[in-house]
């Protein structure tokens, strides 16, 4: 399992933490969509059903990403700025919650 990875750029290291957060929401998404097959339904029923769960928090995600780059770029639209009023704990907490 990756905990984590280092990565050395410039002759400094800098901590690259994506990686390890990727593999942990993958290691999640494997348990949840586990849980639904176990649950004796169809394979099209259970990836329905993990979708459904998975959905809100990917959209979040994908959300603040898009809104902080435009943002940075100069260019943020109405729903960006109000997206960007959530506090990064509130954002954290949201993806905290198991889906």
């Amino acid at each position: 399992m990756i905990v984590g990875c280092v990565l050395i750029q410039g002759g400094g290291i800098d901590s690259l933490v994506a990686a390890a957060a990727l593999a942990q929401r993958g290691a999640e998404d494997a348990i949840m969509l586990a849980a639904e097959l176990d649950r004796g339904g169809r394979l099209d029923q259970a990836l329905d059903a993990w979708y459904r769960r998975r959905l809100p928090q990917a959209t979040l995600v994908q959300g603040y990403s898009a809104a902080l780059m435009r943002q940075e770029q100069g260019e943020p639209t109405d729903a960006d700025l109000r997206l960007l009023e959530l506090p990064v704990p509130a954002v954290q907490g949201r993806l905290a919650q198991p889906y």
